[in-house]
């Protein structure tokens, strides 16, 4: 019977609570810690919560909107240990389609799910393969991942970032309705560029 410990941040509750009910909808059997239903009220819960990692046969770290939360921290690096001792336990990220990966150590060398909707039946099947050992880390993984604080990967939606020039072109010409040819700002920008790429005479 598998025993799935979903690690969430408390301001994605609510997504980590539909992923929770998606799970069990899949699999009856199924036993689920989200800690809102499985923490015991008024009960010691730092030895639970020990108690839990170490029965789980799954470890889920739900990365959504808020990012990765402090105790998430803490769980993951639990995980990561129980891992490193018994390399078959499952430990999978999954991150909200839009969202920059943690930068947790290792995290690279795991299994990724990116997804719109955790709790979709496609994102299930793709846990389940993780789980089962049958899926890959996306080939791609810088495109989640932020080499500096505050800075997001690129995109193809971000290409005009990569020439300023056209883009200081685009919006002069689009605020004096003019043609590239007949605008003075994109004369110079070119005549600019041009004197750059010509070479130094000695």
């Amino acid at each position: 019977m598998p025993r799935w410990f979903l690690s969430y941040h408390s301001p994605d509750q609510e997504l980590a609570g539909r992923l929770e009910a998606a799970l069990k909808r899949r699999d009856a059997n199924a036993q689920v810690f989200f800690a809102p239903k499985s923490m015991r009220t008024g009960g010691f819960w730092l030895p639970q919560l020990a108690a839990e990692l170490a029965d789980a046969t799954a470890f889920i770290l739900l990365v959504g909107e808020h990012g990765i939360g402090q105790w998430q921290f803490l769980e993951y690096e639990e995980a990561l240990d129980r891992r490193v001792r018994s390399p078959d336990f499952p430990l999978v990220l999954m991150l909200l389609e839009g969202q920059s990966a943690p930068g947790l150590p290792f995290l690279p060398r795991l299994h990724w799910i990116t997804t719109a909707d955790p709790a979709s039946e496609e994102s299930l099947a793709r846990l389940h393969e993780s789980v089962a050992g049958s899926a890959n880390p996306p080939g791609e993984l810088w495109r989640y991942t932020s080499p500096y604080r505050g800075l997001a990967a690129m995109t193809e939606t971000d290409s005009e970032f990569f020439s300023a020039d056209s883009a200081r072109q685009w919006r002069c010409c689009t605020r004096s309705r003019m043609r590239p040819s007949g605008c003075r700002c994109c004369s110079a920008i070119r005549g600019s560029a041009s004197r750059r790429s010509r070479k130094p005479a000695f």
